[in-house]
């Protein structure tokens, strides 16, 4: 899995890490911090057919943050005709733990 998160401010290069670090032990698969076009560049996404063949690609948005809520924006990515989006989410914070929901959402 490859998380782009180059547009996200708010977290520090440490906090960038941790999430990388906690996504692959949660799900027990590789992940890498790359954007789009580095992956084109390393051969890893085939641009003229718009596929990656291994992996999937997360783009997150900055987010506002706030101690019980966040929004946020993210795409996941794996060929022209394999993207989902998700905008203008918000996660709330609540006794039961943390819940989302999803403003709008497109699937190619």
């Amino acid at each position: 899995m490859a998380f782009d998160l180059s547009a996200v401010e708010n977290l520090s290069p440490s906090e960038k890490s941790a999430l990388l670090y906690l996504t692959g032990n949660a799900y027990g698969l590789e992940t890498r911090a790359a954007t789009y076009k580095e992956l084109v560049e390393e051969g890893l996404i085939d641009e003229e057919n718009l596929y990656f063949e291994k992996g999937l690609l997360f783009t997150f948005d900055d987010m506002e943050f706030s101690d019980q809520s966040f929004t946020f924006d993210v795409k996941k990515w794996r060929s022209g005709l394999g993207a989902y989006y998700f905008v203008d989410c918000t996660a709330e914070k609540g006794e039961a733990g943390w819940d989302y929901s999803v403003g709008q959402e497109a699937i190619s």
